[in-house]
Parts: structure tokens; C-alpha cells; sequence
């Protein structure tokens, strides 16, 4: 039952600025008990202001984010733009070369070895 308590007023009474007290509360003077009333308040606005921070700085901390990503996309578009051609570009030369190659070898495969001396060709 304690746990069960515990967990309602965390959840439920502290939000409202009620103070936790049970069976075997302490003793308090009516100043005392006023002041931990008053103190139990305060933290109750403090987080209510917390809240209403956090749910104003949100919209806020989402616009700064977008412009950090657009700030670096504009920075590195140019130089991703740069290094995409650059492979592109090798790419080509790549293939270009391996075309080269394929006619090179195609005409060394065509060509009759030379006759080696002292062997009579069939």
C-alpha cells in the first residue's frame, strides 16, 4: 500500500503542491508545516515553468537545427558537386582505358606468331 501511495502522490499530488505525509508523519508546528507547504509549491511552479520553457524552447530548437543543416548543406554542396564529377570523370577514363585494351588485345590475338628459326611452319 505504501508503494502504491508513494507512487500517486509522485505522479499525481506533487504536481499539485500537496506535501507527502503518512502514519508515521513527523510532527510539525503550524509555521513549519506552512513553510514546507509554501516550499512544496514553489517546486510545483518551478517545474510548471520548466514545462512551459521546454515547450517553448522545442519549436525554437527545431528552426536552429534546420538552419544548421542548410548552412551545411550550402557549405558542401560545391565540394560534393566537385568530388561526384571527379568520379565521374575517372569513371570514364577507366572505361575508356579498358576499351583500349580490349583492341589492343584483340588485335595481338588476331596476329599470327612469329616462325621461330629452324621450325617450318605446318
Amino acid at each position: 500500500m505504501r508503494a502504491w501511495q508513494d507512487d500517486f502522490w509522485s505522479t499525481v499530488s506533487c504536481k499539485y503542491g500537496h506535501t507527502r505525509s503518512g502514519p508515521k508523519r513527523e510532527r510539525l508546528t503550524r509555521a513549519e508545516w506552512k513553510a514546507r507547504q509554501e516550499e512544496a509549491i514553489k517546486i510545483q511552479r518551478l517545474k510548471a515553468d520548466i514545462e512551459r520553457d521546454k515547450s517553448q524552447m522545442l519549436p525554437r530548437f527545431d528552426l536552429i537545427l534546420q538552419d544548421i543543416r542548410d548552412d551545411l548543406e550550402r557549405r558542401y554542396r560545391g565540394q560534393i558537386e566537385r568530388l561526384i564529377q571527379q568520379l565521374q570523370n575517372e569513371a570514364k577514363r577507366a572505361d575508356d582505358a579498358e576499351s583500349r585494351l580490349a583492341v589492343l588485345l584483340s588485335s595481338v590475338e588476331e596476329k599470327p606468331p612469329p616462325p621461330e628459326e629452324g621450325v617450318n611452319p605446318p
